[in-house]
């Protein structure tokens, strides 16, 4: 488990995000790119230059495969299937004396190759990158110390970037 800090208005949006349909978890989409990079997103609301592995929110009855073989098809067009599970990992979002866990599934596609574009639209995606493992360290640094309204969210999606680095790191596959 992961325990971060963050505002109380990010622990209210965490515990109240997608209503009847939330499961408290989600996936992440570790989509490996030619030369050991992996591919990042960027939506049209973020600050200035902020990329993050793309994710999804689990509905409920959804497996973990499932959940990431549609969450590649909406935020990125790919059809991409699950390789492995690199991990899971709870992350507790606390303010005071109040606290929300979401539960992460890492996992890792196959390889995508070709131009990414989004087939859901309300997700606001704007822009898609590459970043190897020492890239997802900055990506993390940069997440951890977003000011103002998005320190929280920064914070809870700072974590699972290192985590994926310290896979690529160990996991040379990709190259």
């Amino acid at each position: 488990m992961i325990r971060v800090e963050v505002e109380p208005e990010f622990v209210h949006y965490l515990s109240t995000r997608h209503g009847s349909e939330a499961t408290g978890a989600e996936v992440v989409l570790v989509l490996p790119r030619p030369a050991g990079r992996v591919l990042m997103i960027t939506k049209t609301f973020y600050p200035d230059s902020v990329f993050r592995l793309p994710t999804g929110v689990m509905t409920v009855g959804e497996t973990v495969a499932e959940a990431f073989t549609r969450e590649s098809q909406e935020e990125t067009g790919f059809l991409s299937r699950p390789v492995l599970q690199i991990g899971t990992v709870i992350i507790q979002c606390c303010a005071a004396s109040e606290f929300v866990e979401i539960t992460s599934h890492i996992v890792l596609g196959n390889q995508v190759e070709g131009t990414p574009s989004p087939n859901d639209l309300a997700e606001g995606i704007s822009g898609f990158k590459e970043v190897d493992a020492s890239g997802l360290r900055v990506v993390a640094d940069r997440l951890q110390s977003l000011p103002g309204r998005w320190k929280g969210w920064g914070r809870f999606r700072a974590p699972i970037h290192n985590i994926v680095a310290d896979f690529l790191d160990a996991h040379p596959l990709l190259t």
